[in-house]
């Protein structure tokens, strides 16, 4: 991919909340990739040490892009024979180490908290967060100025059955100073134990 000019860009990202660990529980990380003709996809599980509970899980998806033009490019078989080299079968977790966890790319944790300056302070004391899902546009720069909107939804994503009771949902969208979206969001809520 180097000789082509080309990287990885995340595209969407789903972020599902299963349970609040406290500080003192370990937590064992496992992840997965796997390649499609659209790209690659990465699944994280993370799960209690003790117990086996699932904590949490995500999945995201990434595309090809240009380095030089900062477009996307088609995903070849070439880059998808050079990738099968680094992961194993699709079905298979494999267990990471928490420290190379640190070293991901922080801007997908910097767009959720911008993206969720919108929602009321009192959904943040009474809800805990259930579902995140992420939407990348487009680039900006280190010093491009952003604004976030927020609207709340009554729409869950989820179908939960009779748990989707008192479940708040948002849209929110990332945009520049010329009002073009960088990211899009969808948050949903549940009620805090004891709220």
């Amino acid at each position: 991919m180097c000789r082509r000019n080309l990287i990885w860009a995340i595209r969407k990202t789903h972020i599902s909340l299963h349970s609040y660990p406290s500080w003192t529980d370990v937590i064992d990380v496992k992840t997965r990739m796997y390649t499609s003709r659209r790209g690659m996809h990465r699944e994280w599980l993370l799960c209690s040490s003790k117990t086996g509970a699932l904590v949490a899980k995500s999945a995201s998806h990434f595309v090809v892009m240009n380095m030089n033009t900062r477009k996307l490019s088609t995903f070849a078989e070439e880059i998808s024979r050079e990738m099968k080299t680094h992961s194993r079968d699709s079905g298979a977790f494999d267990r990471i180490n928490l420290k190379k966890l640190w070293k991901l790319d922080i801007d997908k944790a910097n767009y959720v908290r911008t993206s969720l300056t919108g929602v009321p302070h009192l959904i943040l004391e009474m809800y805990v967060l259930d579902n995140v899902w992420l939407e990348y546009r487009r680039e900006c720069d280190i010093d491009s100025d952003l604004r976030s909107i927020s609207a709340r939804t009554d729409e869950c994503i989820i179908d939960r059955g009779s748990r989707n009771e008192g479940i708040v949902g948002f849209d929110h969208s990332l945009l520049l100073q010329n009002r073009m979206k960088i990211a899009r969001a969808r948050t949903e809520w549940r009620p805090r134990m004891g709220s």
